[in-house]
């Protein structure tokens, strides 16, 4: 089993999943209501028909279905007001719009194709079909119709977003980069665009230029970490550039960043808040790494990550109490984790309770036999309980056999094993090679 947190760095349509759905539903609404041809609309001197006006008013119904979450019933109301006004772009679109949502990829480029049969001059049409192209995997008929948008409407860096997305998601990462530095002044920029070029720039693995993109995307947004419960690409940008931070051990710059943001916003994820305690407990911070953990812990109460570091600073306070409700919470999680029961046999260790340190130990041991700390616990335990020597010595030749470099070859594993640094990604250390391992 692999563990099951955090999944990120960063799935395709990393940047428009906070751009949509809204921003499909932001074009279509943009367009004229009557505008299907490439003059523009004509302002109407006759008494109008009833058909628009039937049209709006479904048209206004079907966007109250859709964002209530009701797409059936959306689809169902777009139609009849496509019925009403068959060559409206914008509802074509929208009809488009929902049939993404549900995945329905040939209904919706039907749709998006009649859009642009109104008006083959859409960039909003090209995006559309650029959106349906992509979601099913065809990029390079994406990449043409993102580019035609762009083309088309050079006021909306949606298109440029979309098009250094999608060469970024063929391994064009490099043209994806002169695209967005070709265009960056072009726009009033919200940080959007230096945003995507951080992203980049972590996927190519040049993780200090994202930084410094990251730093320039805060600058630009003017977004406030304590202010940002209704701002979701704030919220996005802060929490990505914090947990950057924190995975290249910038942590006192990480704690300014993400701190704020957690205290003022309940649905901070996992992966942000495994970030911060790391970043406290690198720190030293414990006390604060104890009480952002025991908090966080009743919001996520099935994340095996936060109960480790929460484990991890219980252990470190010298708060076995807390330390041991942790890895039982930890061992319930993820049973099959050789390292929860690992930390597990340390607490229960460290409280005097030998039979069961030493079968936790053991059930680490069935799971990951060349665990050397695993040996070597063992026969500290052994050894302090009277237990005799010959098992003892066993565990440790084996451990000192695995790792010759270990602490248990000075017969002393604890001090520098469990004050170890702690790092969010990969998997915090807690003493030991095998500690660095997997996390089911």
């Amino acid at each position: 089993m692999t563990m099951p947190n955090p999944p990120k760095r960063y799935p395709l349509s990393f940047i428009r999943a906070w751009l949509r759905p809204s921003a499909l539903l932001v074009i279509i609404a943009g367009l004229s209501f009557l505008g299907c041809s490439t003059g523009g609309m004509k302002r109407v001197t006759a008494k109008p028909s009833r058909a628009p006006a039937q049209s709006r008013l479904k048209y206004e119904l079907a966007l109250q279905h859709y964002e209530g979450g009701r797409t059936a019933e959306a689809i169902t109301t777009i139609k009849e007001a496509i019925s009403a006004h068959p060559k409206s772009t914008r509802q074509h679109l929208f009809l488009a719009q929902c049939y993404i949502e549900l995945g329905k990829f040939v209904s919706a480029k039907e749709a998006a194709e009649k859009a642009k049969g109104c008006n083959p001059e859409s960039a909003d049409a090209d995006y559309t079909l650029g959106v349906i192209a992509e979601r099913t995997g065809d990029f390079d008929t994406a990449l043409k119709h993102y580019r035609n948008a762009r083309s088309r409407g050079r006021g909306s860096v949606d298109f440029v977003v979309a098009e250094a997305e999608c060469l970024t998601a063929m391994g064009q990462s490099a043209q994806a980069i002169a695209l967005i530095s070709d265009h960056i002044e072009n726009f009033d920029s919200d940080g959007t665009l230096e945003m995507l070029l951080a992203q980049i720039h972590v996927l190519d693995g040049d993780k200090e230029t994202a930084l410094r993109e990251f730093g320039f995307a805060l600058e630009r947004s003017a977004c406030d970490s304590k202010r940002l419960q209704g701002s979701r690409s704030c919220a996005l940008l802060v929490q990505e550039y914090g947990e950057l931070l924190a995975s290249e051990e910038q942590y006192e710059q990480a704690i300014a960043i993400l701190q704020p943001h957690i205290a003022a916003n309940d649905g901070a994820p996992a992966s942000v808040i495994v970030a911060l305690g790391s970043a406290y407990l690198n720190t030293d911070r414990v006390d604060d790494a104890q009480r952002l953990f025991l908090l966080q812990s009743k919001r996520h109460p099935k994340n095996a990550m936060c109960w480790l570091l929460f484990a991890r600073a219980s252990i470190r306070a010298g708060d076995w109490v807390t330390a041991r409700r942790t890895t039982d919470t930890l061992v319930r999680l993820v049973p099959d984790s050789s390292p929860a029961h690992l930390v597990r046999g340390f607490v229960y260790w460290k409280m005097n309770d030998q039979e069961e340190a030493i079968e936790a130990l053991e059930r680490s041991l069935a799971i990951e036999p060349e665990d050397a700390l695993a040996h070597c616990l063992i026969s500290q335990i052994l050894e302090n309980a009277g237990y005799g020597t010959a098992s003892a010595d066993a565990h440790h030749e084996r451990a000192v056999e695995i790792d010759p470099q270990h602490a248990c070859a000075k017969r002393n594993p604890t001090p520098r094993d469990w004050n170890a640094p702690v790092s969010p990604a990969p998997l915090p250390v807690l003493g030991s090679a095998a500690l660095e391992a997997r996390l089911p």
